[in-house]
C-alpha cells in the first residue's frame, strides 16, 4: 500500500480580495486530513492543490495539510483538494482523522477563556456529532480540565501556563495554542468529502467567534448543565446556516 515517505510543503495561500459570505467568519483556520489508503500517484497532488503532504505514524497512508486559510477562498481550496483526492480514490479508512486548527493569534486572555469555556460546556454536543470510536480515541481523548481551571485567566501568562502541559491528543486541543497559537478540534473522523470538511469549518469558526464575543456569565447561563437538545438549538442560532446545521443534525442522528 502506498504511503507518504517524505512529503512536500503546503503551497501559498494569498487571495487578493478575500470574501466572507460563505464562511461567515474572518477567523483563519487550517485543515489536516489523514488517509489510510492513498493512490500511487499521490505526489501529483502537489500539482492539484495547495495542501502539503507528510508522513503520519497514526495512519498507513499519510496526512495532507493546508496552509493557513481564510475566507470563502479558503473553503474553495478545500473543495479543490477534496475533488482531487476523490478523483484518485483516496480513502480515509478506520482510524484516520480530520483536524481543524482555529486561529487564536488575535485573542486576549479573556476571549481565550471564553472560547475554551464554550467548548468545555458543549463537549457532549460536538462529540455527539462524531462516531463513538472517536470520542475516547487515543488521538482525540476527552479533555481532563474543568471550568475552574480556565475562569481564572487574567493574563497571557496564565494562558501559557495552562496550555503548556496539556496533552495535545485531547479532542479539544488547547496545547496547540502553545505551539501554534491555535485551538485544535481533533474528534472528527477522516473524510474525503468537501461538504463535511467545510461544514465543520464553518460551524467551528462561527462558534469560536460567538464565544469570544460573549461574557463568561452568558456562556455559563446558555450552556452550563444543559442537555444536548438545548445546546443544539443554541448552536443553530449561532451558526445561522440551515445547510450546515442540517448536516450537523444528521451526523448527530447517525451516531447516536
Amino acid at each position: 500500500m502506498p504511503s507518504i515517505d517524505y512529503g512536500y510543503d503546503a503551497g501559498t495561500f494569498a487571495p487578493t480580495s478575500p470574501t466572507y459570505n460563505r464562511i461567515g467568519s474572518e477567523r483563519c483556520f487550517g485543515i489536516e486530513l489523514e488517509y489510510n489508503d492513498i493512490s500511487r500517484d499521490w505526489e501529483d497532488m502537489e500539482n492539484c492543490s495547495i495542501f502539503g503532504a507528510k508522513e503520519d505514524c497514526s495512519v498507513s497512508g499519510g496526512e495532507f495539510y493546508s496552509p493557513i486559510l481564510y475566507g470563502d477562498q479558503g473553503l474553495a481550496a478545500v473543495d479543490e483538494f477534496c475533488q482531487a483526492a476523490e478523483s484518485k480514490d483516496f480513502d480515509a479508512g478506520t482510524g484516520a482523522g480530520y483536524h481543524i486548527h482555529l486561529d487564536m493569534r488575535n485573542e486576549s486572555a479573556e476571549t481565550l477563556k471564553r472560547i475554551a469555556l464554550g467548548y468545555h460546556y458543549n463537549k457532549m454536543l460536538w462529540l455527539g456529532m462524531v462516531p463513538r470510536r472517536r470520542r475516547e480515541y487515543t488521538y482525540s481523548k476527552s479533555h481532563n480540565w474543568v471550568r475552574s481551571d480556565v475562569v481564572g485567566f487574567e493574563s497571557m501568562r496564565d494562558v501559557d501556563q495552562f496550555v503548556r502541559d496539556k496533552d495535545r491528543y485531547h479532542w479539544f486541543n488547547t496545547h496547540a495554542y502553545y505551539s501554534h497559537k491555535t485551538f485544535e478540534i481533533r474528534c472528527h473522523e477522516g473524510v474525503n468529502d468537501a461538504k463535511s470538511v467545510n461544514s465543520w469549518a464553518i460551524a467551528h469558526t462561527r462558534f469560536a467567534d460567538a464565544m469570544a464575543a460573549m461574557s463568561v456569565g452568558k456562556i455559563t447561563r446558555m450552556f452550563g448543565r444543559k442537555d444536548v437538545k438545548v445546546l443544539f438549538r443554541e448552536l443553530v442560532a449561532i451558526v445561522k446556516d440551515a445547510e450546515v446545521t442540517d448536516h450537523l443534525r444528521n451526523r448527530y442522528r447517525q451516531y447516536n
